[in-house]
């Protein structure tokens, strides 16, 4: 049995082959230039808390702003979104900019609003950021559960009387299904290889018999060079464990009678893998398996009484097949669903961001908090903000052309290249020391996987969206290039003015200070902007903010009777205008501040990479682009070793004023590739 499970391995190595293959063949294409549409602002040394009665001030009042949009904008209504047929039964979603319905004086266009919550939310993000407070909008329930291309091993899991799990080494059996037509009895091919189909509940039925996931069956099977082929179900004299994967498409039976879909059959080994992390493991697996049945994230199964992964029942099997990674040097392993699918990273993201998780005593809160409030389990603090609508008031028809916009894609914050900070690659330029990690291993596609300790890695910090202008390259305008993951929308024309107020309550001079600071975003000779809205990725969403006036409560005793009145900032602390309050309220000399001055800039990327594209990096693999195959072909496999040619590069890294950048060469098995400066990444080519 032993020979048997070297020769299950094939995949694996043959997996290893192919990244050998790849590295050799791989080319730098330096004349494209990416810059990508994200970036961090570095965390500050320490978030500063205090309790809240510490924080509290006597002043009361209103601030008059006017948002200003600098590109196109576009703040959708999300509870009016029109589906579109566009043909294959596939809809493509249709926004409709913010409004009230009401119409303008000349009935020619439907009032855009921006909603205050959406104003508060970005205002709320660059507070945070200029005031070194708290991330609020964490979720510590955040799962990092990844794809990988890393081949894992067939195991199986079983559950012992006391209801502990017990992983063995399995010996994975290939099993032919379709998922269209009627399957084919075996020899009807001509290879003595039965077709089994599966149906919509994940099940085969044969005769009167129905089998699922994780039931035990007899079957019988022959071998080939690289695999072990079921012939057919229900007779044999070998025992093992069916699992049946992804319902997947509709693939039927080719003419020539093969199939596209290979299912499996497990058998146990007597080897138990000792893992010690088995408990953590087994409810990572069950993460796993809620997210594909997800309808938010898994869009196969939207509108559809379908369950992914039917049968794999965790809770009640007491035999589970299962694809388990080598396990590191303190034996734990990463379980999966399929042999190179997803696993749930075991660290979580507490201990990755430390004390800027959000505040949750009032005891012991951040600035940004004290504005704006917070609740937690056990605690809770109201805001002292309060944010109107902002109202287009013109006559000027303000929105822009109906357009289809390039593909928006959902963050992958487990992509921990461009998410997270591993210390050894922050140590020098070359690639050498860019070693392959996630956020719990490195080395993580060989057998020497090793613990990366709590101090090496951490979370690169705020996330931001570069400012750009180059949005006509991501607008669509051929009808056959328009796919269900394209959207279209109605946004705003740039230099459209929508006015609204932010009501504070009882809060002190100074905060009032910073608070008027991040809204007018002033410092020297730099334009600086906001980002609000949909598409910030495209360029969509930048604008700048003007404080008008600022309004504060003034009470009098006159004539033995308390008098009201509201009193402009200016007269009220003597003071110059409030339009002048610039950043350098903030001590703008650290690093995080010298980021945020980079990326708030409207010109940067324009003065200093103008002939980049911002977008995400995009590899050519076998003559076809995309995105995804830049981050296939960044791993590579250098003098036997795996490593990443490139992460992401920090905003730091970028020109500066001397026009100084960081330099890297790219390099395999001694092999120079090419080299890239600053904040560019190359285009890779196989």
């Amino acid at each position: 049995m032993q020979n048997l499970y070297n020769k299950n391995n094939y995949r694996q190595n043959n997996n290893k082959n192919n990244n050998n293959k790849t590295s050799n063949n791989l080319k730098v294409d330096e004349s494209v230039k990416y810059i990508n549409p994200y970036n961090f602002i570095s965390l500050p040394q320490k978030c500063e808390r205090k309790p809240e009665n510490e924080r509290r001030g006597d002043l009361t009042g209103y601030i008059e702003c006017v948002l200003t949009t600098k590109t196109l904008t576009m703040v959708p209504d999300t509870n009016s979104i029109e589906e579109v047929n566009i043909g294959d039964n596939k809809k493509l979603k249709k926004y409709k900019f913010f409004n009230y319905g009401e119409i303008n004086k000349k009935g020619n266009f439907t009032i855009p609003v921006i909603s205050g919550s959406e104003i508060r939310g970005m205002l709320r993000t660059d507070y945070e950021i200029f005031t070194d407070s708290c991330m609020s909008t964490l979720d510590d329930d955040v799962k990092f559960i990844s794809r990988t291309k890393n081949a894992k091993n067939p195991g199986i899991l079983e559950k012992d009387d006391s209801g502990k799990w017990h992983l063995y080494k399995a010996v994975r059996h290939s099993l032919h299904t379709c998922r269209k037509g009627k399957g084919v009895p075996r020899n009807l091919n001509g290879k003595n290889e039965a077709i089994y189909f599966v149906d919509e509940k994940n099940q085969i039925k044969i005769g009167d018999k129905i089998y699922k996931t994780g039931d035990k069956v007899k079957f019988s099977y022959k071998e080939t060079t690289s695999a072990q082929i079921v012939l057919s179900i229900g007779s044999g004299n070998t025992e093992g464990i069916l699992f049946i994967g992804e319902l997947g498409g509709s693939k039927d039976i080719d003419k020539k009678g093969n199939n596209n879909i290979h299912d499996s059959i497990f058998v146990k080994q007597d080897t138990e893998v000792k893992i010690s992390n088995i408990s953590e493991s087994i409810n990572e697996l069950k993460e796993i398996l809620d997210m594909y049945n997800d309808k938010a994230f898994n869009q196969k199964i939207r509108g559809k009484n379908k369950i992914w992964y039917a049968g794999y029942d965790i809770e009640n099997s007491k035999y589970l097949p299962v694809w388990y990674s080598n396990p590191d040097d303190k034996n734990r392993s990463y379980l999966s669903l399929a042999a190179i699918g997803k696993e749930a990273y075991h660290r979580k993201l507490h201990e990755l961001v430390g004390e800027f998780m959000p505040c949750i005593d009032k005891n012991n809160i951040c600035n940004a908090c004290n504005m704006f409030g917070f609740v937690s389990e056990n605690d809770a603090i109201s805001s002292k903000l309060r944010i109107s609508d902002a109202i287009y008031e013109e006559d000027e028809n303000p929105y822009y052309k109906t357009i289809v916009t390039k593909e928006l894609a959902s963050p992958h914050i487990a992509n921990a290249a461009f998410y997270a900070l591993y210390a050894p690659n922050t140590q020098t330029d070359n690639q050498p020391q860019n070693f392959d990690f996630n956020y719990d291993f490195v080395n993580i596609s060989s057998k020497n996987a090793k613990e990366i300790k709590k101090e090496q890695i951490t979370i690169r910090g705020r996330k931001i969206y570069w400012h750009h202008d180059d949005i006509q390259r991501n607008i669509i305008t051929n009808a056959k290039e328009i796919t269900e993951r394209n959207c279209e929308i109605t946004p705003v024309k740039s230099n459209i003015n929508f006015k609204f107020k932010i009501f504070f309550n009882n809060i002190n001079q100074q905060n009032l200070k910073e608070l008027i600071a991040v809204l007018n975003l002033k410092y020297k000779n730099l334009d600086l902007y906001h980002k609000i809205g949909k598409a910030k990725p495209l360029g969509f969403g930048s604008c700048k903010i003007e404080v008008q006036n600022v309004y504060i409560r003034n009470i009098e005793k006159v004539n033995g009777k308390l008098e009201y009145s509201m009193v402009n900032y200016e007269k009220y602390f003597n003071t110059t205008s409030v339009k002048d309050i610039a950043l350098d309220v903030f001590d703008m000399t650290t690093i995080p501040m010298q980021e945020a001055l980079k990326i708030f800039d409207f010109n940067y990327i324009k003065n200093n990479y103008n002939d980049a594209v911002v977008q995400y990096p995009i590899g050519v693999k076998k003559g076809k682009e995309a995105s995804m195959y830049w981050f296939m072909l960044n791993k590579v496999v250098d003098q036997g070793k795996n490593y990443i040619l490139m992460v992401l590069p920090r905003i730091i890294d970028g020109k500066n004023e001397k026009g100084e950048e960081k330099q890297r060469d790219l390099e395999i098995n001694t092999k120079k590739l090419g080299s890239t400066k600053g904040l560019i990444l190359p285009k890779y080519i196989n």
